[in-house]
């Protein structure tokens, strides 16, 4: 899985492949990743956690990025891409393989994704992708074949789901006075960018 403008780093595939050929039972394999700006230049480090389904539905976290390797067979079992999802197609592919098996973590960053203003995220039109942060996750619990465990975080899940579409909606936007809400990601410290040192813009 490689947008084209995220350059993989050496020895990527090989560190993956030997992760799936170890580990029979996983669909796939992600690691961590660099961000880098509109020049290359690396910004920061994302570190992912590691892969529970459960999890990745309640706090509405996509885990696997950039150079996610994936088993053929695991993607013929899921379908592939859902064309009704411009934005958030990949959350959705995930949610709908990890019902398939397990996936696994590489604890080591194997790849770069670019961030500059053209790229389709940040480019989106804000409340369309803030809507279907949340359309996207109420398909999935639309579904009669999800585990107990999944079904059981589903007020969890559509809560997150809300706190994404609001920020995203936010994005960008001009507000005045004192705001209405304040949302404080409690993930922030475990899912969020580490500054890379020395780098241009760096704390």
């Amino acid at each position: 899985f490689v947008s084209d403008d995220d350059p993989i780093l050496p020895g990527a595939l090989s560190r993956l492949v030997d992760v799936l050929e170890t580990d029979l039972h996983a669909l796939a394999a992600y690691p961590d990743w660099f961000v880098t700006g509109t020049d290359g230049e690396l910004t920061e480090k994302m570190t992912v956690l590691e892969y529970s389904l459960v999890d990745m539905v309640r706090h509405h976290l996509c885990y696997p990025g950039p150079c996610t390797l994936i088993r053929r067979s695991a993607v013929e079992r899921t379908g592939g891409w859902d064309s009704r999802w411009r934005w958030v197609a990949d959350y959705d592919f995930w949610l709908r393989m990890g019902l398939q098996g397990p996936m696994v973590h590489v604890a080591a960053p194997l790849a770069t994704w670019r961030r500059h203003p053209a790229g389709a995220t940040l480019a989106a039109p804000r409340l369309a992708l803030a809507r279907e942060h949340v359309s996207v996750i109420e398909a999935f619990f639309s579904r009669s074949d999800l585990p107990p465990d999944v079904r059981a975080v589903e007020s969890e899940a559509i809560t997150s789901a809300w706190a994404i579409a609001f920020v995203v909606a936010m994005d960008g936007l001009e507000t005045h006075g004192v705001p209405r809400f304040q949302i404080e990601d409690r993930l922030a410290r475990y899912v969020g960018p580490m500054p890379i040192a020395g780098a241009r813009g760096s704390a």
